[in-house]
């Protein structure tokens, strides 16, 4: 084969961007594995595609490396389905790159053909389909895609039969594009007895140490929805545990205090609030920070605000005064935690 096909192009933007190691199951079609070796990326092989999608989002979560993986095409990509949703449940950036049929076959009912939109577009944020001339700009886009608002997976669809070229070549992804300032609420400022929950939109590397410091700012309580696990030390003195459904029962008391939540990255779903309804106090704010006014739920936030979380977080905790929170508020957290692991 050529050592300039359309998978080696797709490998070298791979490395462009930051990945290292991908997930997968091919198809018909092995030229992907030997670009992707040429190129120096580690390929995890997997049995089973919905595999591909848990391993890259996991290996995404804790690296702090891209999540990418690849199947094949038609029945391939549908086995991934569960991931695609899983990845969507926790909005977290994945790039799922698939085979498909030839260009000049769309539309013909050839073998295993599949529209990934119409098939699956409620499960991703974005499907892209590339040609030879397109590769660049598509991987580009999966990659914007899937980071920016209302993050999630993206399908990359790369039909079968292209031919090859070295005219395009994919470039780094573009940096992260940042929301204007926004102010510091006065119900936050005002807060005396504080919880911050922390969702899947938080789960980008090096944001967990932001979050920490507008806890300690604010003097609040921390706890986690079930995806949004492992985007904080949960050895800090504030956590509490998971949020609604998993909460610890020793949690209960300190919710029944709160005077505000603050929401980042979480679009307050069923399983996190669970029990809200009758164990927050009368008259507690819920400020709901996510990057993408479609994902509120209405049932809860009494404030709302659009804006890249990390943005907010990095914000408010400049704009926050060096005391904020009730000392004694601080001190019955801190005791709650020393209980819920075991200390008294």
């Amino acid at each position: 084969m050529t050592r300039d096909s359309v998978w080696d192009r797709v490998a070298e933007g791979l490395t462009a961007h930051g990945v290292d190691t991908v997930f997968g199951l091919p198809g018909d079609d092995m030229t992907i594995l030997e670009a992707l070796e040429r190129s120096g990326i580690r390929v995890v092989l997997v049995r089973d595609q919905r595999h591909a999608t848990y391993q890259a989002i996991g290996y995404g979560r804790i690296s702090g490396r891209p999540s990418v993986c690849f199947v094949g095409k038609g029945p391939a990509l549908t086995h991934a389905a569960t991931g695609l949703l899983e990845a969507r449940s926790q909005r977290h950036p994945l790039v799922l790159i698939s085979s498909g049929v030839p260009l000049d076959r769309l539309g013909t009912g050839a073998f295993q053909e599949l529209d990934p939109i119409e098939a699956l577009g409620a499960l991703t944020v974005g499907t892209i389909r590339v040609d030879e001339d397109t590769v660049a700009g598509g991987l580009a886009d999966a990659f914007r895609l899937s980071r920016g608002r209302g993050r999630g997976p993206v399908i990359l669809e790369v039909p079968e039969g292209l031919p090859s070229s070295s005219a395009a070549r994919v470039g780094p992804s573009q940096r992260r594009r940042t929301s204007p300032d926004v102010p510091l609420p006065d119900v936050v400022r005002d807060a005396r007895r504080p919880l911050v929950v922390v969702g899947g939109g938080c789960s980008d590397t090096g944001f967990g140490d932001d979050i920490v410091a507008l806890v300690d700012r604010l003097g609040a309580a921390v706890t986690v929805t079930a995806s949004g696990r492992g985007v904080i030390d949960e050895t800090h003195p504030a956590f509490l545990g998971v949020s609604g459904l998993y909460a610890p029962d020793g949690a209960a008391a300190i919710l029944r205090s709160v005077d505000v939540i603050v929401a980042l990255g979480s679009r307050l779903e069923e399983t996190a609030t669970f029990g809200w309804n009758t164990g927050l106090a009368p008259g507690c704010r819920i400020v709901q920070v996510l990057d993408d006014e479609s994902e509120f739920t209405p049932a809860w936030a009494t404030e709302r605000i659009v804006a890249d979380v990390a943005d907010v977080v990095r914000a408010w905790r400049t704009a926050l005064p060096t005391v904020s929170a009730d000392p004694s508020w601080s001190a019955a957290v801190a005791a709650a935690h020393v209980a819920l692991r075991g200390g008294g």
